[in-house]
């Protein structure tokens, strides 16, 4: 199969997994009310494990897991973030 398959579909793998690993923060941003934590992050987890098997396809060893820390540290950073700043935006200065 072409390598960008396995890159394209692990890289979705990975922003769901680290999605659902953020839902399962008593402080997510996302939802009103807090979803099952502990389904959250076996899900996520296991998104995140499919993910790296992808990309170990595409990758090596060490590339792909580089790949997958610096994509899910982009998450974990940027949807935070993202999230406060529309809250602030609709609730105004």
């Amino acid at each position: 199969m072409n390598a960008s398959v396995f890159l394209i579909g692990a890289s979705v793998l990975t922003v769901a997994g680290g999605v659902l690993c953020y839902l399962a923060s008593r402080n997510q941003l996302l939802l009103a009310r807090a979803p099952n934590a502990r389904l959250c992050l076996l899900v996520g987890g296991a998104l995140i494990c499919v993910a790296l098997g992808g990309l170990l396809q595409a990758r090596s060893p060490a590339t792909a897991v580089f790949m997958l820390l610096t994509l899910l540290m982009a998450v974990w950073s940027l949807l935070p973030l993202g999230l406060a700043l529309l809250r602030y935006r609709k609730k105004g200065p």
